[in-house]
């Protein structure tokens, strides 16, 4: 396993999440070839894991799976379960994912109005990719530049921030807005 210059990486991107169960078949066959016994591989599937995470994925990884980091089917379920579309019709289902996060904005709805609809849509959605992308859009979406930039300085900048927190940080906002008025 000395030999990473052909090492895999995998983001977590929305876009990636059919390569999600061919990302974990890259891990176990690479650290097949060691021919190590079963409890090394188990091993070196977390340790090639996380080694080969970056972004979103990485920041799953480092956040959610605290406790699961050295079991190996744990781990692995875990990240199929965050990161692979479930079903066999990927398509279909990858489709009308794009046009709900494609049409999503604020148009001529309030600010609160706007909140309400990004909770309807985020309890769609689960995983943790999804929530970061839906915030990002969410975010991206609100018309009125002050609070979009106010709400941008409550969230985190050192990490994805989920849809729960972008959603949280626009409530805050509009409630001080409101007390100021």
């Amino acid at each position: 396993m000395s030999n990473f210059t052909r090492m895999r990486s995998f983001s977590g991107d929305v876009f990636q999440s059919i390569e999600a169960v061919g990302h974990i078949q890259w891990v176990e066959a690479f650290v097949e070839r060691s021919g190590k016994g079963l409890r090394e591989k188990r091993m070196m599937c977390c340790v090639l894991l996380r080694r080969s995470l970056r972004d979103i994925a990485l920041s799953w990884f480092e956040e959610f799976a605290q406790e699961i980091r050295r079991d190996w089917l744990q781990l692995r379920e875990a990240f199929l379960g965050q990161f692979a579309i479930p079903g066999k019709d990927i398509d279909e289902d990858t489709d009308e994912l794009l046009y709900r996060i494609q049409t999503f904005h604020q148009e001529d709805r309030s600010t609160r109005q706007y909140i309400d609809e990004a909770e309807r849509i985020g309890y769609s959605f689960e995983g943790y990719i999804l929530q970061t992308l839906l915030a990002r859009i969410f975010v991206r979406g609100i018309y009125d530049l002050s609070e979009r930039q106010r709400i941008l300085q409550i969230l985190p900048s050192d990490r994805p921030y989920t849809l729960k927190e972008a959603i949280s940080a626009a409530k805050e906002v509009i409630t001080a807005l409101d007390i100021v008025k």
